[in-house]
């Protein structure tokens, strides 16, 4: 089908107001039209960028738009290590001692690309989150786990 292939997978990695090609958010029963935090849209014509009154969107396969800021590629990764744990932006671990689990999948940012940080290989696994290269390996598989979701 011609269809399915223009259109692109992407994470929604903030809250996101859906836009009418006029660049006025979409109201549904009188509320605003959002789209939460960990949840996959599809964009139209391969990620094709818009603008509106000067802003980037992406085209949603159901015709309404979407900031380009909010959406991220996404790739998955297999952790290797029975305990790989979760750094910050800075290389630093987190406070809350979160590890991923060895053998499970979670979604990396960026399409899974390596992030140095102090000279350290990373992959970003959510907001402010991130887990050491060699902890893990990039896979192909369409399901996976949210980092960001745990606690």
């Amino acid at each position: 089908m011609k269809l399915f292939s223009t259109l692109l997978k992407k994470l929604v990695v903030h809250n996101s107001y859906l836009y009418d090609a006029n660049g006025k958010a979409t109201v549904k029963k009188h509320k605003l039209t959002v789209i939460k935090h960990g949840k996959f849209v599809y964009v139209w014509n391969n990620g094709e960028e818009f603008r509106i009154k000067g802003k980037k969107f992406y085209r949603l396969a159901n015709g309404k738009f979407i900031k380009v800021a909010n959406l991220q590629t996404v790739k998955t990764i297999k952790i290797k290590h029975y305990r790989a744990r979760l750094y910050d932006k800075n290389g630093e671990l987190l406070k809350k001692h979160i590890t991923l689990t060895k053998g499970k999948c979670y979604w990396a940012w960026n399409d899974a690309k390596i992030v140095k940080i102090h000279g350290k290989k990373y992959y970003r696994v959510g907001k402010n989150r991130y887990v050491r290269a060699n902890k893990a390996t990039k896979v192909e598989i369409t399901t996976a786990l949210d980092a960001d979701k745990l606690k």
